[in-house]
């Protein structure tokens, strides 16, 4: 995140109790804490912490009329936030003010504004972790002493600290307030019906494919997935800010080394066993090194006699469901498979090896076309920023200069223009450095226009309407 970082995480459940017969108020204190980050912190200040998380949320339960569990409070150099989830996990970060930056919000944005910006990043915190571990519960709590907190294994423990040192990565690379936000490649009927295609092709060679999503040049351009879901695989791999990929940047990830079936065709390998975690799989594929063509999260040859696997399980807490998910990069494309959980990856390593080769099939006249499409437009005179709160769409305009890079200037500006009408549902015109900035909010859908200051109100309202007949005038507004 541009302007804050994580500097405490910790987890606790309320209703755990402590192993011991006859254990101190400290003890009492101490069970219920599950992980706190650092992990070298001080016990006092980490049950200090605890016990004002939680005495605020019990008081804010009793005198609040409030539907939601999310606490923030703001100190000088430090936001507290904590939110509840699966009912009983209470999850609580203290984010550090960047020292040099200018402030993350200004006089102008209220309480609930702040908590509605704030929540989304504790929100994909744990969104992110049981898309790639499953649920708190499933983690934390033993299914034969679901009252009483058991120390987690060194192994949990190495994952849980993996995956919070990947997100802190993941924050660095956010851009504020584009965290759900995705944007998306203008598609014809027939490049779109070309895709489904392919897709149904695909599905007929594993019919264990039970949902797919793919990715061009930074922009979604097909997906089976709810919207949560792929709002938040497309955040972790693209930034939406300016659609340049992450994966690049991501770790190696805990792969298994296998031999060639084909030489070995009576191995017998426990498939479970031989995908047990070593270290968490978010934000972890395998490096391209200038391949055109190659899986990102499945197998990679190393040797005619070995090969290296990773295909992590993904759970979509919309269907309650585990998948096995393989990634493969063709050319700027990037193709998400999520096969039957019950697909078992051992006895079917012969048919993932030959999944390149049907994409190329498959997908190569679509390819072609999109690579030909989509270019960008310069909209010098059109100035302006769309988002659609139903698909999580995203489109900024006119924000690239002729070299490509992002106006930091105007995006602030967008960005305060953002936070400002969080809360407001009325049209709106405001003039802030050196621009008319006209504000539209209806039906979850937003558009800030840009105009310079020196246009007439008659110029201006005739910029508006300019504006709303070239890139809105097939949106409903109420």
């Amino acid at each position: 995140m541009d302007l804050v970082s994580i500097k405490e995480c910790f987890i606790f459940n309320s209703k755990l109790k402590s192993p011991l017969e006859k254990p101190s108020d400290d003890e009492v204190q101490d069970a219920k804490l599950l992980y706190y980050y650092p992990e070298n912190t001080e016990p006092l200040i980490k049950r200090s912490n605890l016990g004002i998380i939680e005495g605020t949320t019990a008081f804010m339960k009793e005198f609040e009329k409030s539907k939601t569990n999310f606490l923030l409070t703001e100190l000088n150099k430090v936001f507290f936030l904590a939110n509840n989830y699966e009912e009983d996990f209470t999850i609580c970060f203290i984010l550090l003010k960047k020292a040099g930056n200018p402030t993350l919000f200004n006089r102008y944005e209220n309480i609930e504004t702040k908590k509605y910006w704030l929540k989304l990043i504790i929100d994909n915190f744990y969104d992110s972790f049981i898309l790639f571990h499953n649920t708190l519960t499933k983690f934390f709590i033993s299914k034969e002493k679901p009252e009483i907190n058991e120390p987690l294994s060194k192994e949990k423990l190495n994952i849980f600290n993996d995956f919070l040192l990947n997100f802190m990565q993941y924050m660095d690379s956010m851009r504020f307030p584009l965290i759900k936000n995705v944007q998306y490649f203008p598609m014809s009927t027939n490049m779109q019906a070309g895709l489904l295609l392919g897709m149904q092709r695909l599905q007929e060679k594993i019919p264990d494919l039970k949902m797919s999503a793919i990715m061009f040049r930074g922009k979604l351009i097909h997906s089976q997935l709810p919207f949560d879901v792929i709002s938040l695989l497309y955040n972790i791999f693209y930034s939406s800010y300016d659609n340049t990929p992450k994966y690049i940047t991501f770790a190696e990830p805990p792969y298994e080394v296998m031999q060639n079936i084909a030489l070995k065709p009576d191995l017998k390998v426990d498939d479970e066993k031989l995908f047990s975690l070593k270290s968490s799989p978010y934000r972890k594929v395998f490096k391209l090194n200038d391949s055109k063509n190659d899986f990102l999260i499945g197998i990679k040859d190393t040797t005619l006699n070995n090969y290296n696997v990773f295909i992590p399980n993904i759970y979509i807490k919309e269907l309650n469901c585990e998948f096995r998910l393989l990634v493969y990069y063709y050319h700027n494309m990037v193709i998400f498979l999520f096969i039957d959980k019950k697909f078992n990856v051992v006895n079917q390593i012969p048919k993932i090896k030959k999944i390149p080769k049907w994409i190329d099939k498959f997908f190569k006249d679509s390819y072609a076309v999109l690579s030909k499409s989509g270019r960008p437009i310069n909209f010098e005179n059109n100035l302006f920023c769309y988002t659609n709160n139903a698909n999580r769409s995203i489109r900024l305009c006119g924000f690239f200069n002729k070299r490509n890079q992002m106006d930091e200037k105007l995006f602030d500006t967008l960005k305060k223009a953002l936070f400002i009408n969080e809360n407001n549902d009325m049209t709106g015109l405001t003039k802030f450095k050196g621009y008319y900035i006209y504000y539209v909010k209806s039906m979850g859908r937003r558009i800030i226009m840009f105009f310079k200051d020196n246009l007439t109100l008659a110029q201006l309202k005739k910029e508006i309407n300019r504006v709303n007949k070239d890139n809105f005038e097939f949106i409903f507004l109420d």
